[in-house]
């Protein structure tokens, strides 16, 4: 990839109050303590200025809001968790905008799949809808190679850190069973069986172990308190919780009883917790989205049907011709 220049930070390793050295006709900006692995790109305009609304044009190619002093940013889709910033030099009032920061730290954003190609693509749309060229720490003008280039860079350090996060989460038993770790406590794969040397995945959606019933109970909301929190954390990853369901009812195998250890107490706190959650969606739930899955199956039915019927036709066709083209030899 071409080289990655990012304008000097005077203040990367020196007291908070020092000032980095501001562009030509751009305000001084104080700088801030940043890592070497930072990429800092800017926006300037082709022009004298640049077309008009240029802080709210960001939320048009795809940028976010975020909170502070920033106006906008690229988040994960997934957690809402910062993956790089736009600052501009000015408020557009008092001060106009002549020059816009995007940053972006591939070692310490948030992580998301192709996060510097999809940063590429909205940088590069958001220059176009402001009139602006997207520029390097040196002041050269990136081609969308250049920039695209850029985003392929961050992907692939992203990709690292993700495969680094993936090893750390896997712990080896000392019975030998290598398992990788879920984000919930109760969950987790088993990637190697102990004893063996091929590789498997087989998921543990419901890990529970017997005690006592109360105990378990207790344990058993504490696991549902961590799918909620799942839940208010993320909006893509699917936790699958058809499955985490059908696991603990199959945990509550026993009757209860308060002697003894068993997995009853840990089934029965997480499905009475869902079971409310049930009962509080059931009043929040759009009836628009229910009538939308019936009509989606309905049709998916109707597509499958006739499906059939189009190979069956086929297959009829098929022997008809056979047996015609035997009828025909043997009339030869």
């Amino acid at each position: 990839m071409p080289e990655v220049s990012t304008r000097p930070h005077a203040g990367a390793t020196k007291a908070r109050n020092t000032q980095s050295v501001p562009t030509q006709g751009a305000a001084p900006i104080a700088a801030e303590h940043t890592s070497l692995s930072q990429i800092t790109l800017y926006l300037r305009p082709k022009g004298a200025r640049f077309h008009e609304g240029p802080i709210s044009r960001a939320y048009e190619a795809g940028f976010e809001s975020l909170p502070g002093r920033f106006v906008a940013g690229l988040v994960s889709r997934d957690t809402g968790e910062t993956i790089a910033t736009l600052t501009p030099d000015g408020n557009g009032l008092n001060h106009p905008v002549r020059e816009i920061k995007l940053s972006i730290d591939p070692e310490s954003c948030a992580i998301e799949w192709q996060a510097g190609t999809r940063l590429a693509r909205v940088a590069g749309e958001y220059a176009i809808l402001i009139g602006a060229k997207v520029c390097d720490g040196f002041g050269k003008t990136l081609s969308p190679d250049g920039l695209g280039a850029i985003g392929s860079h961050i992907d692939k350090v992203i990709n690292r850190r993700r495969a680094e996060a993936r090893k750390a989460r896997k712990i080896k038993l000392p019975s030998g069973e290598l398992r990788e770790l879920g984000e919930l406590s109760f969950q987790h794969a088993v990637v190697r069986e102990a004893g063996s040397r091929k590789s498997v995945w087989r998921s543990v959606d419901f890990d529970c172990q017997p005690m006592p019933y109360y105990q378990g109970y207790v344990r058993g909301v504490e696991m549902a308190e961590e799918v909620i929190a799942y839940y208010k954390k993320h909006k893509e990853p699917d936790l699958h919780i058809e499955h985490v369901l059908e696991a603990a009812f199959r945990a509550k195998t026993e009757k209860r009883s308060c002697e003894g250890d068993s997995k009853n107490g840990q089934a029965q706190g997480f499905l009475t917790v869902m079971a409310v959650l049930i009962r509080v969606g059931a009043g929040n739930i759009n009836p628009k989205w229910i009538a939308q899955q019936k009509e989606r199956a309905v049709a998916s039915h109707e597509s499958m049907e006739a499906y059939g019927r189009l190979k069956k036709a086929e297959f009829v066709a098929r022997m008809r011709a056979a047996r015609e083209a035997k009828k025909t030899r043997g009339a030869a």
